[in-house]
């Protein structure tokens, strides 16, 4: 009798989830990262925090400016979920007078504006975000990283 043997499990890519109304970032930040993480994509706040609790990823890269739920109604529910305590949560803008202190006392862990955008600044603000031991850290633990600019 032969024994089969399952194949070795791959190991798995911490996950991320991008919320955001603007298609075109959905495309921009998952395409950028997909390589390196599990990405998932929302076009809502809502929608967003519901998947966020039903996924647990590891980083959420969030719209300030949405439709529905906006983003600082969507920090405080991450930030409420028990759950999700230990998510960092990156906020895109779009909003020259955005105020990246504030959102960092808000729950935001970096701030990073649209109106220069870069692959590779975004690139940067997540992998500094992710803990290179595993998907998950405790959030008093991570780093604060204001990168608006």
């Amino acid at each position: 009798m032969v024994a089969l043997l399952a194949p070795p499990a791959e190991a798995t890519r911490p996950k991320l989830l991008v919320i955001d109304d603007d298609p075109l970032f959905r495309t921009l930040c998952s395409g950028a990262l997909r390589d390196t993480y599990e990405t998932d994509v929302a076009a809502d706040g809502h929608t967003g925090v519901k998947l966020a609790i039903e996924q647990q990823p590891g980083v959420i890269i969030l719209d300030l400016l949405m439709p529905v739920w906006d983003g600082r109604k969507a920090l405080r529910a991450i930030r409420a979920a028990a759950s999700l305590e230990a998510t960092a949560v990156l906020v895109l803008t779009s909003d020259r007078d955005t105020d990246a202190a504030e959102l960092v006392a808000e729950g935001a862990d970096a701030v990073l504006s649209k109106l220069n955008f870069s692959r590779d600044r975004l690139v940067d603000a997540v992998r500094t975000l992710q803990p290179a031991t595993g998907n998950r850290v405790r959030r008093e633990a991570k780093r604060v990283v204001p990168v608006m600019g």
